[in-house]
């Protein structure tokens, strides 16, 4: 026993399973089957009940992957996870199971989180069964093992209440739901299918990481896109800075007010964010999404300024994972626009309920996933990305922790204002100890931003929206 050899993820196939099964001394019976059908039209096929059927899901989180494992006929329901374990688990992208799971068929994952060393959560209803049915990785085949090795066979498995058996229009809402997540997410995951970096914004990150750029390169580039110069002298001009000087070029805004950083970031989030349409009303329209970004940039930036030196935010970055922490709702508008519309009505008639919550009701993902996936693939700087990915996670605790905390405490002040899409509006003492802020300090970035300058910010927001 335990002379097999442990395989990576993307080493195993279907004859290490059975290696390793009969090395463990696991009894199993074999079922073979054609290549061409489905789990479901397998089942029916060979008369398995749903219900004794298992099968894997990949999910992740910033913990890392892990395996769900229930029957057929059910669906994941990821209120129930985070209620029962506190994980904000996402479904893993198409190219994500190509690269794990090389060998095995990914239609077919065995739902045996032990082979892959991975955590893994179990519908409980599942393992009632006295034996239970499973792919066994290949494509072709089924095993039938004892619900007690199919236990045993399972690392650190929570076993919770986590799914939701559907029949009738609510099982075919719910196949609706998982197809048409399949196919966002395999459009995403394929880039022609998706916006091209602008070239400002392209140019703008290649001299962000030259060490030898200088102001007048960057003003140079800004000055090709008058949109954007307008933006930046706009800003630079606010009473928010207090300058009292001339500002007539963006060499003026760099040199005199707002940094090189600062008006690298600020330009490339507004030529990131140009490319993307967005025919929404309400509260995902695009004035309000731009309103939402350019407010949630400015308090960032404000918050930066007000952190102690030693955390070393810089101003300019805060600004810019502010000004594009949400371009997840932009990608969607203009890549699905049919869903975007739905999910937009869905959002108006629950005005109460959790935007993520109905984004996984009605796409099976989030913006929050499709903007860090998008932002990866354009290749901007990973503290972005994260921010992209977290800024709704209030658990997250990785590198760039600040960076989420700082978004979320500006996202938190707005829910107070009934701006944007937040729903916590607590500002608790120990999100301000992190940032190394105070009450007295945050009340006095506020006061400037919204009493002061929330005008100019409106028609800021005005202007990225046209």
């Amino acid at each position: 026993m335990n002379n097999i050899k442990k395989l990576s993820y993307s080493e195993i196939d279907p004859i290490y399973i059975r290696e390793y099964l009969t090395e463990h001394a696991f009894s199993c019976d074999s079922i073979s089957h054609q290549k061409s059908l489905t789990l479901e039209a397998l089942a029916g096929q060979l008369f398995i009940p749903h219900h004794q059927f298992a099968r894997a899901q990949l999910l992740r989180d910033s913990k890392g992957y892990a395996l769900a494992i229930l029957p057929l006929g059910c669906h994941l329901n990821f209120v129930s996870i985070k209620n029962e374990i506190g994980r904000n688990v996402e479904m893993a992208w198409p190219e994500e199971y190509s690269a794990l799971f090389s060998k095995l068929d990914s239609q077919a994952i065995p739902p045996l989180s032990i082979l892959f060393d991975m955590e893994c959560f179990v519908d409980a209803e599942l393992i009632k069964n006295e034996s239970i049915f499973l792919p066994d990785g290949s494509g072709q085949g089924l095993l039938k093992v004892a619900a007690t090795d199919f236990v045993a066979l399972q690392k650190t498995p929570h076993i919770i209440n986590m799914t939701v058996e559907i029949t009738g229009s609510a099982a075919s809402k719910a196949i609706g739901v998982s197809s048409k997540t399949k196919q966002m997410r395999e459009k995403i995951a394929t880039l022609e299918t998706l916006p091209m970096m602008p070239e400002v914004a392209s140019k703008l990150l290649k001299m962000s990481r030259d060490p030898e750029t200088m102001p007048e390169d960057i003003a140079a580039v800004v000055e090709t896109d008058p949109a954007i110069v307008a933006q930046v002298m706009h800003y630079a001009r606010s009473p928010w800075y207090g300058y009292k000087g001339e500002i007539n070029s963006v060499k003026d805004a760099i040199f005199s007010i707002l940094g090189m950083d600062m008006v690298t970031n600020m330009a490339l989030g507004m030529a990131a964010g140009k490319v993307f349409t967005n025919k929404a009303e309400g509260k995902l329209s695009a004035k309000n999404l731009w309103q939402h970004s350019v407010y949630c940039a400015a308090l960032t930036e404000g918050l930066a300024r007000a952190m102690p030196v030693r955390f070393n935010m810089k101003p300019g970055s805060a600004y810019l994972t502010g000004l594009l922490h949400n371009i997840g709702f932009m990608i969607l508008a203009h890549c699905f626009e049919e869903e975007f519309l739905a999910l937009s009505t869905e959002v108006m008639e629950k005005p109460n309920t959790s935007i993520i919550d109905i984004e996984q009701q009605v796409y099976g993902l989030t913006h929050a996933e499709v903007g860090a996936d998008l932002m990866r693939r354009w290749d901007l700087p990973e503290k972005v990305i994260h921010v992209m990915r977290h800024h709704h996670d209030e658990h997250y605790e990785g590198e760039f922790q600040r960076d989420v905390l700082i978004v979320q405490l500006a996202n938190r002040i707005m829910a107070n204002m009934n701006i944007g899409d937040e729903t916590n509006p607590d500002i608790d003492n120990e999100i301000l100890e992190k940032l190394g802020l105070t009450e007295a300090a945050v009340d006095a970035v506020v006061e400037t931003i919204f009493a002061e300058n929330s005008a100019e910010l409106d028609k800021m927001a005005t202007l990225l929206a046209a």
